[in-house]
């Protein structure tokens, strides 16, 4: 991807931002081309099913494309993402663990109703400098990702912890 030779004239940092730079291009040119081809696949699905009717083949097509593009856009939205993160105007201090737990309860119900257990292990008073809005849709993915794949009637667990003064969140699952 690209030409290589510039990157022999950087120096290392230079270079590693030369490289994190050509890495997002790629990812969201390929998003990008990906789009189009599951976009056709869809609409092609929908006229057949319109055409023919229904059945479990057109079904598997369909949920099959609709997974690619949530994936395609989440794929996009990591490199906005990571353009955006450079920009702190929203950052403030806040308090990470009331803002894990308050999304986390939104999710109580979805979890009760597709037979989940919700193990929640929040480590009290733990505040963090950063965007509260950007954590709260990170924990909403993770959850919503886990309630989505786990394994039926399992436990989901989600940990917030602190160590060596680094703030660690996890969702464990099986599936």
């Amino acid at each position: 991807y690209g030409d290589h030779r510039d990157l022999h004239l950087c120096d290392p940092r230079q270079r590693q931002m030369c490289i994190r730079d050509r890495q997002k291009q790629f990812i969201s040119n390929a998003g990008h081309e990906l789009k189009t081809p599951v976009t056709v696949i869809s609409a092609t699905t929908d006229l057949l099913e319109r055409k023919h009717g229904s059945d479990c083949l057109y079904d598997t097509i369909k949920a099959q494309s609709e997974k690619m593009s949530r994936l395609i856009a989440e794929l996009l939205e990591l490199t906005r993402f990571s353009e955006k993160s450079k920009d702190t105007a929203d950052f403030r201090l806040f308090s990470v663990s009331e803002t894990v737990e308050t999304t986390l309860l939104y999710f109580e119900s979805r979890a009760f109703e597709s037979e989940h257990s919700l193990h929640l292990e929040i480590a009290e008073d733990l505040t963090m400098y950063g965007d509260a809005l950007k954590i709260e849709r990170l924990v909403g993915i993770l959850i919503d990702n886990a309630l989505k794949y786990a394994d039926a009637k399992t436990e989901i667990q989600f940990c917030l912890t602190e160590s060596n003064h680094r703030i660690l969140l996890t969702c464990s699952n099986l599936c």
